[in-house]
């Protein structure tokens, strides 16, 4: 795999799953990953080795924006008891 078909998978996992906010910072943050890791010398293949599946980097993200909300809502309603 090459950075253009992870970045696409991971884009396409999250859109519409997460805030706009994570969105950014996630599509953010593995653009500049693979930049770091290519200027230290590795291939896009061996990056995208090393991470693994784009598709389970963004259900790992979704699930912890979703329990992170949840985690707000429940104290905002004992809050209000």
């Amino acid at each position: 795999m090459r950075k253009r078909e992870f970045m696409d998978e991971l884009k396409k996992a999250l859109d519409g799953n997460v805030s706009t906010q994570t969105y950014y910072d996630t599509m953010n943050y593995y653009e500049d990953y693979f930049k770091k890791q290519k200027e230290a010398g590795k291939s896009e293949e061996e990056i995208c080795s090393s991470l693994g599946s784009a598709r389970l980097i963004a259900k790992t993200i979704i699930d912890t924006e979703r329990t992170g909300r949840k985690r707000i809502r429940n104290v905002r309603i004992r809050q209000q008891h």
